[in-house]
C-alpha cells in the first residue's frame, strides 16, 4: 500500500496546516504572555500607590498628634479597619516584624517576603515564616515617624481576575486555533490540488506517451501549455519531447518499409535461382544439402523482411485506413488455424487443441486477426517445451469477443508482460529461436486498430495466457 504522504496534495495540505498552526499558536502565545504581564503590571502599580497613600496617611496621623508615637500599637487598629478596600487586604507590622492589626483580620501573622524585605533593609535581622500566596500580590510600604521606620504598611490582592481574564483569552485562542488548522486544511487543500491538477494531467499524459501505443504517441498537454510558468515550460518540453518521438518513429518506420521493399526483390530472385539449381540433374549431395541449407536461410530472411515490413506498415499508417473489415466467424477461423498448424506441433511433441463450441462473430480485418493469431500460436509453439499442450479458445463476454491462446510453456513474469510488446524486445528464453521480437508489438497494434487489446496472463499452475479482446 503506498504512502500517502507521497502525494503531493497531502504534503501541501500538511504544510499549510502545520505552518498556520505554528503561526496562530506563536501569536497566541506572544499575547498571552504579554497581557498576563500588563494586568500584572497594572494591578501591582494600583497596589504600590495604594501602600503608598496609606503609609503617608500614618505618617500624618502621627505628625498630627493623632496618633502619638507610644500610642501606635493601640491606636492602629481602628485607623487599618478605615482604610480596608474591596480589592486590597491591609496588614501592619512593627520593626520587629509584630503583627500590629489587619484587615481582615483573619488572614495570616508572618510578614510577606515584601514586608520582610522593607524589615532586613532597616538592619532588623528577624528571621520570621514568610507568608507568601502565590496567587496574590504583594507590596509594602514603611512608616517613618521622627526619622526612623515605625512600622511597615503591607498591602495584596488577590489574582483571581487576571487568572479569569486569562482562563477566557486560552479559550479563546485554542477556538482560534482550532479555526485556524480548519481554515488552513481547506486552502491547502484546494491550493494543493489547484497546483497538483495540472502535474497529474501532465504525467498522464506521458504515461500514455510512454505506454508506446499509437495513441498515446498523438497524445498532447494542451490546456497547460499555454501557462506562462514552470508547469507551462514542463507542458512544453514534454509536447516538444513526443513531437520529436513521433518524427524519429515516423522516420524509422520509413526507413524500415524502403529497406524492406528493396530486400523482397533480391530475396526472390535468390530463392527462384536456389529452386532451380536445386532442378539441374547430377548434383551431388554435398551440393544438393548447401542448396537446402541456402534455401532455408533465404525463407529466414524472407520471413524477417516481411515480419519487418508488416512493423512498419502497423506503425506507419493510420490503423482505422488499413483495416478491410467484413464480418469474420472467429470459431471457423481457429479451427482452421489448428488444422494447419497440427503437423507442426505433431513434430515438436505438442498437443494443439481448439475450444470453441459456439459461433462468434465479429467485423474484423480477417487477415489482420488471422495474422494476429498465427503469432500468438506461433509463440506458444516455440517456447513450449515438448510433451506440453497448447489450446486455443473462443468465447463470448458481454458486447466482446475473447480468444485466448493457453500453454503450458515456461510463463511469463509480471514484469516481462508488458515489455514482451515493446518493438525488438526479446526475453532470455526467446533469444535462442529465430526472429527479431516484432510479433507481439505488430500483434498489439493490430489489436488496437480494431479497438480491442492484447495482453499476456499467467496460466496456473505454469504457462502463458494470451488474451485477445475484440468488440463484436
Amino acid at each position: 500500500m503506498s504512502n500517502p504522504f507521497h502525494s503531493l496534495t497531502v504534503r501541501l495540505s500538511a504544510l499549510y496546516i502545520v505552518g498556520a498552526v505554528l503561526l496562530v499558536a506563536a501569536i497566541a502565545f506572544g499575547t498571552y504572555v504579554y497581557i498576563g504581564r500588563y494586568l500584572d503590571a497594572s494591578l501591582n502599580a494600583d497596589l504600590n500607590a495604594a501602600a503608598q497613600s496609606d503609609a503617608q496617611y500614618f505618617e500624618l496621623a502621627l505628625g498630627s498628634g493623632g496618633l502619638p508615637g507610644g500610642a501606635l500599637v493601640s491606636g492602629v487598629a481602628p485607623r487599618v479597619a478605615q482604610l480596608q478596600t474591596n480589592r486590597f487586604n491591609v496588614r501592619i507590622f512593627d520593626p520587629n516584624g509584630n503583627l500590629l492589626a489587619a484587615a481582615p483580620e483573619r488572614i495570616g501573622s508572618a510578614p510577606s517576603s515584601a514586608a520582610f524585605n522593607l524589615l532586613a533593609g532597616d538592619t532588623i535581622l528577624l528571621h520570621p515564616v514568610l507568608y507568601n500566596d502565590p496567587n496574590r500580590l504583594y507590596t509594602a510600604a514603611p512608616v517613618s515617624y521622627g526619622g526612623r521606620t515605625v512600622a511597615i504598611v503591607e498591602l495584596s490582592t488577590s489574582r483571581d481576575s487576571i487568572n479569569r481574564v486569562l482562563l477566557l483569552l486560552g479559550r479563546v485562542y485554542l477556538v482560534a486555533l482550532l479555526a485556524a488548522a480548519l481554515l488552513a486544511a481547506l486552502f491547502g487543500l484546494w491550493l494543493a490540488r489547484t497546483v497538483s491538477r495540472p502535474i497529474r494531467h501532465i504525467e498522464a499524459v506521458a504515461g500514455q506517451i510512454a505506454a508506446g501505443s499509437d495513441a498515446g504517441l498523438n497524445a498532447r498537454v494542451e490546456a497547460e501549455s499555454g501557462r506562462q510558468d514552470e508547469i507551462g515550460a514542463l507542458a512544453r518540453s514534454l509536447n516538444g519531447m513526443a513531437d520529436r518521438l513521433s518524427a524519429l518513429l515516423a522516420s524509422r518506420n520509413t526507413f524500415v518499409s524502403s529497406i524492406s521493399h528493396e530486400l523482397r526483390t533480391p530475396l526472390t530472385t535468390l530463392k527462384g535461382n536456389i529452386v532451380n539449381l536445386q532442378d539441374e540433374p547430377g548434383l551431388s549431395p554435398a551440393n544438393r544439402r548447401a542448396l537446402t541449407v541456402m534455401e532455408q536461410e533465404t525463407d529466414r530472411l524472407t520471413r524477417l523482411v516481411e515480419e519487418l515490413l508488416a512493423f512498419a506498415r502497423s506503425g506507419g499508417i493510420a490503423p482505422s485506413e488499413a483495416l478491410a473489415r467484413r464480418p469474420l466467424d472467429l470459431v471457423a477461423l481457429a479451427h482452421e488455424l489448428c488444422a494447419a498448424l497440427e503437423p507442426r506441433a505433431t513434430r515438436l511433441g505438442l498437443q494443439l487443441s481448439c475450444a470453441a463450441p459456439a459461433a462468434v462473430t465479429v467485423n474484423a480485418d480477417p487477415d489482420r486477426v488471422k495474422q494476429i493469431l498465427i503469432n500468438l500460436l506461433d509463440n506458444a509453439l516455440k517456447f513450449t517445451p515438448p510433451g506440453g499442450c497448447i489450446t486455443i479458445s473462443v468465447q463470448r463476454e458481454d458486447s466482446v469477443a475473447l480468444v485466448r491462446v493457453a500453454d503450458s510453456g515456461p510463463g511469463i513474469t509480471s514484469t516481462q508482460r508488458e515489455a514482451a510488446f515493446l518493438p525488438y524486445e526479446r526475453g532470455a528464453t526467446a533469444r535462442s529461436t529465430p526472429g527479431l521480437g516484432l510479433g507481439l508489438s505488430i500483434a498489439r497494434r493490430l489489436a488496437e486498430a480494431h479497438g480491442g487489446s492484447l495482453s499476456l496472463e499467467s496460466n496456473q499452475p505454469h504457462g502463458t495466457v494470451a488474451v485477445l479482446c475484440l468488440p463484436i
